[in-house]
């Protein structure tokens, strides 16, 4: 999980779907 504050929630859940689809 890519916990940043800098990141907005939009940009955290987009990480979290590319990344859970990368892996």
């Amino acid at each position: 999980m890519y916990a940043d504050n800098t990141l907005t929630p939009k940009e955290a859940v987009r990480l979290c779907a590319l990344g859970t689809l990368a892996s």
